[in-house]
């Protein structure tokens, strides 16, 4: 079992990078946006090809409340809360994903039966590694 303190050691709150990325995106919402997108896919073939649209459709989320939203949700500490989940889990996570791997693992310990996936790309791996990610849905809902 991973203790999620020992993987982010300023816990939920002490974030920089985060603090500046919510800066930037309320002075320079295309640059910040764009930036956002290239750590969400991985592979060369996924910026290419989903790049764009990723970014055209996250624009589409007016700055001022994302940039409220994302911190809201990064510094939230749901430790407490995912052990209690009871329903059928599928945990995703992917090895270049900014959310480190680790922590997903942790989340999948917490919940007594749940299975878990990892992938090779990142974040949006439902759009680099559609058939692999929608075989494990379907694997997963049966």
């Amino acid at each position: 079992m991973h203790d999620q303190r020992r993987h982010n050691p300023d816990g939920f709150s002490n974030n920089p990078a985060l603090e500046d990325w919510k800066e930037s995106l309320l002075s320079n919402t295309v640059n910040a946006t764009k930036g956002y997108v290239g750590m969400m896919l991985y592979a060369p073939e996924g910026k290419a090809q989903f790049g764009q649209q990723t970014l055209e459709e996250s624009l589409k989320f007016p700055a001022r409340e994302c940039a409220h939203l994302l911190p809201n949700h990064v510094y939230t500490d749901w430790r407490d809360v995912i052990p209690t989940i009871t329903l059928p889990t599928l945990v995703i996570t992917a090895k270049n994903s900014y959310v480190k791997g680790v922590n997903n693992e942790w989340t999948h310990v917490q919940i007594a039966g749940s299975r878990f996936r990892l992938f090779e790309t990142a974040h949006m791996m439902f759009m680099e590694e559609s058939t692999a990610f929608n075989e494990a849905v379907m694997e997963f809902i049966g």
